[in-house]
């Protein structure tokens, strides 16, 4: 396991470099799902040697304990003064996905879009922004028409309006199904660099009763 290899490396390296190695052996702990071990590994870390960036990353590493013992409003608690663009890269990843699980559990499902929205542009993994995806548009689909057009607060082409409103005409077009092809075309011109992907807007397409009749 990574865990006990970063524990040996930590045990040769002092300093920071230490810290480092003890901070990357309770992540994998948490990862591997041994949280116990993990809670021991950052109590083993001084808090006031700690420099701001990794006391950033033991926070990060505390709010995923917190999660995973379905505490999703202490792993909120545990993020709320870390700003996810003064991260590294594969952090400010973490923090987003952290708050959006985390909001998705408390039924804020408006916030846990907004984290899936910024989290979006930091995926370059093919895979990872599918599920990413997908997940945004099962929150978004868990909030009512009335709040979906309440909450387009912004005008386009807005990212995050263009979202709520592509989902408003999902759940519109289930009580108006002939008119989506439009609705969607008027979408497009609205928000035309919107990146939801050709393959949700397909699927949506083809979900449409008359097409799945003809299928």
């Amino acid at each position: 396991i990574a865990a006990r290899e970063y524990l040996e490396l930590s045990a040769n390296s002092s300093g920071g470099a230490r810290y480092d190695n003890l901070l990357s052996a309770a992540e994998s702990f948490l990862h591997g799902n041994f949280i116990e071990q993990a809670k021991q590994t950052l109590h083993s870390l001084p808090p006031d040697a700690l420099d701001s960036r990794q006391s950033d990353h033991r926070r990060i590493i505390e709010a995923g304990i917190t999660l995973t013992e379905h505490d999703p409003r202490g792993t909120l608690d545990t993020l709320k003064d870390i700003a996810p663009s003064a991260a590294s890269p594969a952090l400010s990843i973490t923090v987003h996905e952290l708050r959006a699980t985390a909001y998705n559990q408390l039924g804020n499902f408006l916030e846990a879009a907004r984290e899936r929205v910024a989290l979006a542009p930091l995926l370059s993994d093919p895979e990872a922004a599918r599920r990413n995806e997908q997940a945004l548009w099962q929150a978004l689909m868990s909030l009512s028409s009335t709040a979906l057009e309440s909450f387009k607060l912004a005008p386009p082409p807005d990212i995050l309006s263009g979202w709520l409103e592509l989902a408003d005409i999902a759940k519109n077009s289930q009580a108006r199904p002939g008119d989506i092809d439009k609705q969607i075309a008027a979408w497009r011109t609205r928000y035309p660099n919107h990146p939801a992907s050709a393959h949700l807007m397909a699927s949506l397409l083809a979900q449409q009763p008359e097409r799945l009749s003809t299928q």
